[in-house]
This record gives structure tokens, sequence and C-alpha cells, in this order.
């Protein structure tokens, strides 16, 4: 496996690219939620991890992180955004999934 080493400027593109939402992305972090919800019904440790492994929730944490760190507002913006959206889906379908 080649390992790929990223300049400054294409390690910010990178995290750029990464907090932006996409459909993919979305579907993912549904599905982890849902994972995850059963994992809290069946009481298993394991499957929350799981869950937590698959979340796609770290572009955007990244996006934050990066933006504090390098004085960008906008790319804290952009990961502010996206956190915010995809924790109001995560919490969304959590209601649904408990609510049946």
């Amino acid at each position: 496996m080649k390992r790929k080493n990223y300049l400054p400027s294409e390690l910010i593109s990178q995290i750029n690219k990464d907090s932006q939402l996409t459909w993919e992305n979305l579907i993912i972090l549904v599905c982890a939620i849902f994972i995850a919800c059963i994992g809290l019904n069946l009481n298993s440790t394991a499957t929350v991890i799981g869950a937590m492994l698959l979340s796609p929730l770290m572009g955007p944490l990244l996006a934050i992180g990066s933006g504090v760190a390098l004085y960008q507002s906008k790319l804290f913006k952009r990961g502010i955004g996206a956190l915010i959206v995809e924790a109001g889906i995560s919490i969304i379908t959590s209601t649904l999934y408990f609510a049946f």
C-alpha cells in the first residue's frame, strides 16, 4: 500500500472536500445511526462502537479543528454547518427508530 504524503495546501483541500455533505455520507450516517440504535436496544457495547467507526462525522470535526488552528473561518463555518446538519439527521433518525 502506497502512502500519500500531502502538502499543506493539498491537506487543506482534502479536509475541505471531506467536510462537504454528500448523499453517500448521509446514507452511511443513517445506517450507522440504525446500527447504534440496535446496539442500544441489545445493550451491546461492541455494536455501538462499531457504529461509531462507521459514522462519517470525522470530516466536519477535522474541518472545525483545522479552521480554528489555521484561522480559516470559511473552513470552520463549513465544518460547523455540516456537523449541525449531520447531528440533526442523527437525532431525527434515532427518534424515528425508537418511535417504531
